[in-house]
């Protein structure tokens, strides 16, 4: 009797001590992500998308194509996650006389723009207006270099619009 005992112990003690050891790590189990599939032996559903790629804050400038009165210099691009899908983005596009929140959406090196800024004052009228931008970009992961082309429409100046650049660097 004792004997069984003894094995019963020896069993139940092997188990206390294998099991924990044989813990799998899940690793990414989002099939939309870049590392769908992938096994990480430090944690677990850790998935990467492309849209971590573009979170930072860009310090650049706008130029407008025809209107220059509206260039800007330190303009900033405050990239970071969006609330819906894992390929939103929000932006708060910063310049010396405006705050203005766009939503995006990100695909690969490539960023797609919308913003709806109500009552915005533009420097060449005296009445503030509702804009519309929208445009994409793209991502130079070597230099960390933001380049978006985006149009401007003043929706209650009869479509007034401009094109513009924004370009950037990530700080």
């Amino acid at each position: 009797m004792r004997k069984s005992f003894f094995y019963l112990g020896c069993v139940l003690l092997t188990f206390a001590l294998v099991l924990p050891s044989c813990k799998k790590t899940e690793g990414c189990n989002d099939p939309f992500a870049n590392n769908a599939g992938e096994f990480d032996t430090d944690c677990d559903n850790c998935c990467t998308y492309d849209a971590d790629n573009f979170f930072a804050t860009y310090l650049g400038d706008l130029r407008f194509e025809s209107f220059s009165a509206l260039d800007a210099d330190s303009v900033t691009f405050q990239i970071s996650p969006g609330l819906s899908t894992p390929d939103s983005v929000l932006i708060q596009i910063t310049t010396e006389d405006a705050i203005i929140p766009a939503q995006a959406r990100v695909d690969g090196d490539s960023i797609f723009i919308l913003a709806l800024a109500e009552d915005f004052e533009l420097p060449l009228f005296q009445d503030p207006t509702d804009i519309l931008i929208e445009g994409s970009g793209k991502l130079d992961s070597t230099t960390d270099s933001l380049h978006a082309l985006l149009v401007l429409t003043a929706i209650e100046l009869n479509g007034f619009g401009d094109q513009f650049t924004f370009k950037g660097k990530k700080q």
